[in-house]
């Protein structure tokens, strides 16, 4: 690693600053905020430079505006937060590496590639001009290209968490309050999680027993998997979900001498919508609306009240919740 550091060092500073050949504005003007042991924005720009050919080569007529935020994030690697406008069209991209030096490689080959789409080309077959390394570092044995290939968009295998709260509608006698976790792993598009959910108790009267009935609760369990429909460096997701939960519905009689208890454990089919708003980079903010059905649906026949509340077929829970990414 400290070799290919050391390279990719030497290829940026052999290509000299970034200049306007015709003397007019520069091609790219850059706001870079950065750690100190990252490259220096000259560095970047420099590095832009020799994407797009070096001195000599004839100045394009496009200009990029971009600003460029570096982090480490909190499992060791390193985060890019670019924005550009390019004569008046507007980017975003989110680009992740091993390396501070890695990811402001990368910045500059999306930046130059939005000037010249060959850019990506001599980044893979042409090496940059390698000056002596510094004596604390060994020498290189073959020049070796200063960046590497375009970014992909696939991500390294990612934890989640997610806190949520909502309303559970049909699922017990009256519309009720819930509230859950989950937690899961993400790689790209995909998404793999598991959930737990429990209600608040609804009270719910028996139809022949004025003054008698029962408190209905439900703790449900789940697992999912979720595909993503927008672009992953999109501030704004949306997702679609399938999956199975495991509900336990349990009831407690009232209004009666001897109120009698009971429970039904039920499989049901889960599907879900949601959608979330990037705080940032690692903290989504998220409203998803979930719909369940079950080809078991029992009634609740309580000591003493009589018939209370028969599970429907089919419900749905909205909740709004935040996601934590790490």
């Amino acid at each position: 690693m400290v070799l290919k550091l050391g390279v990719l060092l030497a290829g940026i500073a052999a290509s000299g600053p970034l200049q306007a050949a015709d003397g007019g504005p520069p091609e790219l003007r850059l706001t870079w905020d950065a750690p100190d042991t990252c490259p220096s924005a000259t560095e970047v720009e420099a590095q832009f430079d020799r994407l797009l050919g070096g001195a000599g080569r004839v100045p394009s007529e496009k200009r990029v505006e971009a600003t460029a935020t570096v982090r480490q994030a909190i499992r060791g690697s390193w985060t890019l937060r670019l924005d550009t406008t390019v004569d008046n069209a507007i980017g975003h991209r989110d680009l992740e590496g091993d390396s501070c030096w890695a990811v402001a490689a990368a910045a500059a080959l999306v930046l130059a590639l939005t000037i010249d789409p060959n850019a990506a080309a001599r980044a893979s077959l042409t090496p940059p001009p390698v000056s002596p390394p510094a004596p604390s570092l060994p020498a290189a044995p073959a020049p070796v290209a200063a960046l590497p290939a375009a970014p992909s968009e696939a991500k390294p295998l990612r934890p989640f968490f997610r806190a949520f709260g909502g309303v559970v509608v049909a699922l017990l006698p009256k519309p009720g309050a819930v509230f859950g976790i989950s937690a899961g792993v993400r790689r790209g598009w995909i998404d793999g999680e598991l959930s737990a959910l429990s209600s608040l108790e609804t009270k719910a009267y028996a139809g022949g027993r004025p003054g008698a009935g029962g408190y209905f609760r439900v703790m449900a369990f789940g697992a999912r998997a979720c595909g993503r429909a927008t672009a992953i460096s999109s501030p704004i997701a949306v997702r679609f979900c399938g999956g199975g939960e495991i509900e336990r519905l349990t009831a407690r009689g009232f209004g009666v001498e001897l109120p009698g208890a009971g429970g039904a454990t039920v499989l049901a089919g889960l599907a879900a919508a949601d959608a979330s708003l990037r705080l940032a980079s690692w903290v989504e903010m998220a409203v998803e609306l979930a719909g369940t059905v079950r080809p078991y649906h029992p009634a609740f026949v309580l000591t003493g009240v009589g018939e209370v509340f028969a599970v429907p077929p089919a419900s749905a829970v909205v909740a709004l919740g935040l996601n934590l990414t790490f």
